[in-house]
């Protein structure tokens, strides 16, 4: 199905914007509601509604993102089973090259990821869920 389709099947279901987003966790449906809102057209309060819904979305993906940076510290353990610290360095190269970061910036990315997904995943699936943000997820 379509966003379009998606975003109008949604739209019918609420009496406002607030109900319809609120409603809403954090995935495919919700970006695909959010891409069809024109928040010029909207009052105040509901553009507010829609930066919420936005941000939940925000949170969402830099779960998702944590969760496969996890993922290539898990397959650079298997590789390199007998070095834990190249193991490590090779996970935060390859990161450091996708997202184009610095060296620190990698290490502490990857260090929050390994911190969130394998010991707080509580704090992860909150992060997931559009509950809380990265600043409080670092917390």
């Amino acid at each position: 199905m379509s966003c379009h389709y998606i975003a109008l099947y949604y739209e019918h279901m609420f009496d406002s914007v607030q109900e319809q987003l609120e409603a809403m966790a954090p995935g495919r449906e919700l970006a695909a509601v959010l891409a069809g809102i024109d928040v010029s057209g909207l009052s105040g309060y509901d553009q507010v509604v829609v930066l919420q819904a936005h941000r939940r979305m925000a949170s969402h993906y830099s779960a998702m993102g944590y969760g496969a940076m996890a993922a290539i510290s898990e397959t650079m353990d298997e590789m390199f089973d007998d070095d834990v610290e190249l193991a490590y360095r090779a996970a935060a190269t390859e990161i450091r090259a996708a997202l184009a970061l610095t060296r620190r910036s990698a290490d502490n990315e990857l260090d929050l990821a390994l911190g969130l997904v394998e010991r707080v995943s509580r704090v992860w699936e909150a992060l997931a869920q559009g509950a809380i943000d990265v600043p409080k997820a670092r917390e």
